[in-house]
């Protein structure tokens, strides 16, 4: 029959070293001062991080890149898009599938001739020296152009 194995002597080191350290650390963390603490501690935390943001975010604004809030706004706007997508896309493969209704055909009918179209008027092009204003041409422009 199978013997029993004796556990390994580093597994009971582990064991005895948890049962010294471990009493005395639930004691401090289920503590009222603990509590009172970590709160603290937390909210000096949130304090540090708003005024690292907020320098972070106008030095990155100086150099027109953009901050982690407006990577964070887009990231929301485009997240917004795709689920917007995703339902327009479901609601486009459901019309896809649904049967659609046969239409009698109407009767054919003559197509009224449409008019042929008047040829447009050909303007005159003028040169570049011919379109300075009076004012501005020299003797050697020409004569101006009668309008």
């Amino acid at each position: 029959m199978a013997e029993k194995q004796e556990p390994p002597l580093w597994l009971d080191a582990v064991r005895k070293f948890e049962r010294a350290i471990g009493d005395p650390i639930e004691s401090i963390v289920t503590s009222e001062a603990f509590f009172d603490a970590m709160t603290r501690f937390k909210r000096a935390q949130s304090q540090v991080t708003g005024a690292v943001e907020n320098v972070t975010n106008d030095m990155y604004r100086m150099f027109n890149i953009p901050a982690g809030s407006d990577v964070r706004k887009l990231r929301e706007q485009l997240s917004r898009m795709e689920r917007r997508l995703e339902a327009l896309s479901k609601e486009l493969a459901r019309q896809d599938a649904e049967p659609v209704p046969v239409k009698s055909k109407p009767s054919p009918r003559a197509k009224p001739r449409s008019k042929p179209t008047a040829k447009p008027k050909v303007e005159e092009t003028i040169s570049a020296d011919e379109a300075r204003p009076a004012d501005e041409r020299t003797p050697s422009d020409g004569p101006e152009r009668a309008k």
